[in-house]
């Protein structure tokens, strides 16, 4: 039985080795976020802001297990509050739309910047 993993952020650098990983261990991988891939894997991307709720409920309709790593990165590119603000709420989000449906396994990672 083929595990559906939603990654939310996959397309940065590590998101690129995680789905590297997940996809040489055989599961079902659905990649979300704002941009491409870095590496040109054969994974469907969901191009999304997953700042937005509704967005979020879409693409974890389903999943089985949901890897969180969409944040900005660095500080400094942005505001502090932006950054705050948004790498929460992503957060958030994907937390909220996780336990509504269930979803037994969640990763999160975050990002000094948030700090």
């Amino acid at each position: 039985m083929s595990k559906r993993i939603v990654v939310i952020g996959g397309s940065g650098k590590v998101g690129g080795f995680i789905m590297r990983h997940l996809l040489d261990h055989g599961y079902e991988i659905q990649n979300v976020d704002q941009k491409r891939p870095i590496e040109d894997f054969d994974i469907p991307t969901i191009l999304a802001d997953v700042r937005d709720k509704g967005q979020v409920y879409s693409v974890l309709a389903g999943a089985d297990a949901v890897i969180q790593l969409a944040a900005y990165p660095t500080a400094g590119k942005w505001p502090e509050s932006v950054i705050f603000h948004d790498n929460t709420l992503i957060t958030y989000n994907v937390l909220e739309a996780a336990s509504n449906y269930e979803i037994p396994r969640v990763v999160c990672m975050s990002t000094l910047a948030i700090i």
